[in-house]
């Protein structure tokens, strides 16, 4: 290894670029990209000195990049992708990893790129560590990239590491294949084995996380359930409205009772309600529907804190709401009487059929309430 190059005559601390006299180092660059302290400043050493950069220079530029534009933008980004882009065929796993990453970081969407890593990638997968695998699924999640036989291969080699895998790494990666559509049932088997032993070191958004990957896959593994179930009963409160809300849902989805863990839930979510997102108060309201679970009280204080909120409903988050409603048997004709003036005409089949479940329902509960003649038909002809 060539030793340190401790002359730092040639940049200015915290700019990252100046007169540089002769060729600067690796070191050098890394320190230098590093020491930027603004996109200017990055671009500026891409631009100057980008032809003297070796691969780690190059995976570095975007990873540092990520940092600097979070709260700018990234509109000058392209020259740094290129720079990366020349040297993909000589970068090693961890810097195809985090380069990957940092585009993702950044929003940066660029597919010719992407297929350029993976196919680097690829030969070198058995040397991903876990933070490579995990690191490199999420990007392609959040890039929107889909090509399944690369992840099929990264699982393959993944699977032998997978007792090296911390508590954010499993959850990551479990929730990673779910957004991909990626089923494989070994695999998935596989992590949650070695996930166990290790669910009282997973914080409250890695369980809801992964609870939700098993629902997303539709994959049941009732013990795994029940373990994360009582691991996440004592970290409830540290739980935002969108993960209790898909925790309830991962239960009716799974058709994993537990009456005990949604009582404690939804003391939990009661005093959250007010900031639940029209899909998660709809989810919330199908789950208990869907599990069974009464709670009159509970189904109020939802309906007070949905009603405001009904016009950014979309057409599958009224119709499970109303159907949910008419499943617990739960009266409300104001609220009821709103959400179905918001229906509106443009339903799925499935929709119309939850909506009519709704209407039967009110008709038979002799209520005031009035519904669209419109709707009706509509629902009566599905």
């Amino acid at each position: 290894m060539a030793p340190r190059n401790t002359n730092r005559s040639w940049r200015q601390p915290g700019r990252g670029v100046s007169s540089i006299g002769g060729a600067p180092s690796s070191y050098q660059l890394t320190s230098a990209i590093k020491e930027c302290t603004s996109p200017d400043a990055l671009l500026a050493l891409v631009e100057q000195h980008g032809q003297a950069f070796n691969p780690i220079n190059a995976a570095t530029a975007p990873t540092h990049a990520a940092r600097l534009f979070a709260h700018t933008g990234c509109a000058d980004i392209e020259p740094i992708v290129q720079l990366a882009r020349e040297h993909l065929p000589h970068m090693q796993p961890r810097a195809l990893a985090n380069a990957v990453y940092a585009l993702a970081k950044l929003q940066h969407k660029d597919d010719a790129f992407v297929n350029a890593l993976l196919e680097a990638a690829t030969p070198q997968l058995r040397d991903f560590n876990p933070q490579d695998v995990a690191n490199t699924v999420w990007a392609l999640v959040t890039l929107g990239h889909t090509n399944g036989a690369f992840v099929a291969a990264l699982l393959k080699v993944a699977t032998s590491q997978l007792r090296n895998f911390k508590p954010q790494e499993l959850s990551n990666t479990a929730w990673a294949l779910a957004k991909l559509g990626h089923a494989d049932r070994a695999f998935v088997a596989a992590l949650l084995k070695v996930a166990t032993p290790q669910l009282r070191d997973f914080n409250p958004q890695n369980l809801a996380n992964t609870a939700w990957t098993l629902a997303a896959l539709g994959h049941v593994d009732r013990a795994f359930v029940a373990a994360l179930l009582k691991v996440a009963a004592p970290q409830l409160r540290g739980f935002t409205p969108q993960a209790l809300s898909n925790t309830a849902w991962v239960l009716a989805a799974l058709g994993h009772a537990d009456s005990a863990f949604v009582a404690a839930l939804l003391k939990v979510a009661t005093p959250q309600l007010r900031g639940f997102a029209p899909q998660a108060l709809s989810n919330m309201v199908w789950a208990l529907a869907t599990l069974g679970h009464a709670d009159s009280a509970f189904v109020a204080a939802l309906l007070k804190a949905a009603e405001p909120q009904l016009h950014n409903f979309n057409t599958q988050d009224l119709s499970n709401t109303a159907w949910a409603l008419a499943v617990l048997g739960h009266s409300d004709d104001a609220f009821t009487a709103t959400l179905l003036q918001h229906a509106g005409m443009d339903l799925s089949a499935e929709a119309l059929n939850q909506l009519l479940m709704c209407m039967l329902w009110l008709e038979d509960q002799h209520t005031a309430v009035v519904v669209p003649a419109q709707l009706t038909a509509a629902c009566k002809t599905a």
